[in-house]
């Protein structure tokens, strides 16, 4: 995988997110709270898809990747409750779960780390959870 075929994997995992009710419950936007990008306006709490890197996984017979994909949690709420709610549901719907990407296998999306936090602004918490997915091509 390139960084050209960044696209497919994120696009896999935003319909793996906007798919499930209990992460939708918990943003009052809906699945218009699942970003990569984030106007100036928008409301909270909403969830960021971030940063990937890839590593190459080569065996003798495939040549797979490593990626590894940040997903953000925004949260203004009082305390960290929500912000680790939503973390909560993100875990439940992307670790060990099956999906598909475009012309490529997903072998295993496990959550690497993650990590809770106030931001400077004493005010938006943050949830940073980083997910290993583990992908090999395959033919269409």
């Amino acid at each position: 995988m390139t960084a050209s075929s960044f696209w497919p994997v994120q696009q896999a995992v935003y319909a793996r997110l906007v798919a499930d009710a209990d992460l939708l419950a918990l943003l009052p936007q809906g699945n218009a709270a699942v970003l990569d990008h984030v106007p100036d306006d928008t409301p909270f709490p909403y969830i960021v898809i971030g940063d990937m890197q890839a590593r190459p996984l080569e065996t003798q017979g495939t040549s797979g990747h490593d990626i590894t994909l940040e997903v953000l949690s925004y949260s203004q709420s009082t305390g960290m409750k929500e912000a680790k709610a939503l973390m909560a549901a993100i875990y439940a719907s992307l670790h060990r779960a099956a999906f598909t990407v475009t012309g490529h296998t997903v072998i295993l999306c496990d959550l690497e780390a993650e990590e809770c936090r106030l931001l400077p602004d004493v005010r938006t918490r943050l949830g940073l959870q980083r997910f290993s997915i583990i992908t090999e091509p395959h033919d269409e």
